[in-house]
């Protein structure tokens, strides 16, 4: 026959034994819910980072240019061709050397105008103008 006491102390021990099975079993699921939220936040980041830098293709911007009229397919390839030139000038812009990229800067810092128009060359009008000259010349 068990004592009274003893019988407290065994139901005790089960009691606090099951609440750390409880507590074990709840932190693992935290765990499991808090990996699920790192994995879908990097996602999300990834994600976003992606679509911020992507741009559509020359044949999406055709789709989206013409919808659903009806061209003919000659046409539709030649503005695809002009779309892919286009794309193709674009990317040999942005790999222009430094010193292409420096001319570049000079042109659109001096502001030069002879009879009310821009052309390529002229004399200097504004204090900026003499400013950047120093610098680059």
């Amino acid at each position: 026959m068990h004592y009274p006491e003893y019988q407290a102390e065994e139901r005790v021990r089960r009691d606090r034994s099951k609440l750390v099975r409880t507590l074990k079993k709840c932190q693992m699921e935290a765990d499991r819910y808090r990996s699920k939220y790192e994995k879908y936040k990097t996602r999300y980041q990834r994600l976003k980072l992606k679509t911020d830098k992507k741009k559509p293709s020359p044949r999406t911007r055709i789709n989206r240019m013409i919808g659903k009229m009806r061209i003919s397919e000659v046409i539709r390839k030649q503005l695809f061709f002009s779309e892919v030139m286009q794309a193709q000038r674009k990317i040999k812009n942005l790999r222009r050397t430094r010193v292409s990229r420096m001319k570049k800067i000079i042109e659109e810092s001096f502001e030069l105008e002879i009879d009310g128009s821009k052309l390529g060359a002229g004399t200097l009008n504004s204090k900026k103008d003499k400013e950047t000259e120093k610098i680059f010349v």
